[in-house]
């Protein structure tokens, strides 16, 4: 399989009741320390295959040009420009939230969980 087929591979199962919000909380927590340049990030994003023309909920890092997103088994980390293009992520749209360490402490902190934490994607059924 090609980069780019086992990337889109990544938008067409990711609304399978995943672990994206739980993942991502534990690899900022475990990795927070390492890299001051990590951001969580939570979104929408657009579905590809079966979930095409489906806006759904998604969860990952960012580190630089480096998206790291630890709900996948094999890669976890893709470029950013790339990840972002095949979902459709928008960083000016009204659905995408980047947290520094202390924001998303901040977030868990106020809601117990480990997200989303924002109206829009709370509001979102995907």
């Amino acid at each position: 399989m090609t980069f780019i087929k086992e990337f889109i591979t990544i938008f067409e199962s990711a609304n399978d009741g995943g672990t994206c919000y739980i993942d991502a909380y534990h690899y900022f927590m475990d990795n927070h320390s390492k890299d001051k340049k990590l951001k969580l990030v939570h979104t929408l994003v657009d579905g590809q295959g079966p979930l095409e023309g489906i806006r759904y909920n998604h969860a990952f890092l960012i580190s630089g040009n480096t998206v790291i997103d630890p709900s996948q088994p094999k890669k976890k980390k893709f470029p950013k420009d790339l990840y972002y293009s095949i979902g459709n992520i928008n960083t000016k749209n009204k659905d995408y939230f980047e947290y520094t360490f202390d924001e998303f402490i901040e977030k868990v902190n106020k809601f117990k969980t480990y997200g989303p934490w924002e109206k829009i994607l709370l509001n979102n059924m995907y």
